[in-house]
């Protein structure tokens, strides 16, 4: 396989956990939760989450932009004009480049701040601080620790020269079931992000559905509820959609969660397609009982009508029951 090939390949596999997690991002109580409940509380402790909002700003660079899906967030120091700005990335592998990505985003971000404010006619200012964040879901351990600086090997005289900072990392396939914390589409969305991990968990499928029940705007609720039944049935293999439609149907899930048209169609065909074949064979199956009535009606023995027909030998018998009742 060459390289193209397998770069288009990878591009598949993740594109659905791209799509659910920029969907889910962009919603600022999913993010505002996560930044409650899973950064340092000496961040959390200076900044006003009331200001969260994500950023609509373009790039500078659009075609460098292009190559990246960092979500950003500005919100504002508590009792302060500064700003702040949250980057997210998120991997649902193993990537040891994802901090380089991490620092292309805040260069960037701060190069977007810079033209900013010299549009708007400013000369001198300070920068803003980007807290860079990674979500991951893989299947192991995050590997490449926290800092910047771990891509580097430098000779010791080199290493006041590699810029360095911190990133925070979400480790949401590590977290044990019950440290899964915060409001509840925030805690939605990582058990979604849970349950696409291989092998999986029927139990913690059937608890992620049932968290659906303590969404308080019902609107709200059952279109992130597609989404999530979308993001399953696009992420996981389709050996276990079965797995899906199960727990769904054992959840304890308030009326109107239905699964969404597309997939609803798909298993009503699938569903319509199996009667066909179950009719089928009852035809198949009605048309060698008739065979066999007349193979009676003309004196063959069973063993005979056995081999054309290919019935069993108990049918064969209740076959000649039924029409000595019949005579």
């Amino acid at each position: 396989m060459d390289d193209e090939q397998a770069d288009k390949e990878r591009v598949s596999i993740h594109h659905p956990h791209d799509s659910f997690v920029r969907y889910s991002l962009g919603r600022v109580d999913i993010v505002a939760s996560l930044v409650r409940d899973y950064l340092p509380a000496d961040l959390v402790g200076g900044i006003d989450l009331e200001s969260l909002e994500i950023t609509k700003e373009s790039y500078v660079d659009q075609d460098l932009a292009s190559h990246y899906s960092d979500i950003v967030y500005r919100l504002r120091i508590a009792g302060q004009e500064a700003l702040i700005y949250l980057l997210f990335e998120h991997k649902s592998y193993s990537d040891q480049f994802a901090p380089y990505q991490l620092f292309t985003g805040i260069a960037m971000n701060t190069m977007r701040h810079r033209v900013n404010r010299e549009k708007a006619k400013e000369s001198v200012f300070p920068l803003p601080v980007t807290v860079p964040v990674l979500l991951y879901h893989g299947a192991g351990e995050w590997p490449w620790g926290n800092r910047f600086s771990s891509l580097f090997d430098p000779p010791p005289a080199c290493g006041k020269y590699i810029p360095d900072f911190v990133y925070e990392t979400i480790d949401v396939s590590h977290m044990a079931d019950d440290d899964v914390v915060g409001e509840v589409v925030a805690r939605v969305f990582l058990f979604a992000l849970r349950c696409a991990l291989q092998p999986i968990a029927p139990s913690r499928m059937e608890a992620l559905f049932n968290l659906f029940g303590g969404m308080a705007d019902a609107v709200s609720a059952k279109e992130y509820f597609d989404a999530v039944i979308k993001y399953l049935f696009a992420a996981l293999p389709e050996a276990n959609e079965e797995d899906i439609l199960q727990s769904w149907e054992k959840a304890q899930l308030p009326g109107g969660y239905t699964m969404p048209g597309s997939i609803a169609e798909k298993y009503l065909e699938q569903g319509m397609e199996k009667g066909l074949e179950k009719g089928m064979e009852k035809g198949m199956e009605k048309g060698k009982s008739q065979d066999a009535l007349k193979m009676i009606e003309k004196g063959c023995d069973d063993a005979f009508i056995q081999e054309i027909t290919g019935l069993s030998a108990e049918r064969i018998r209740k076959l000649r029951e039924e029409r000595r009742i019949e005579d």
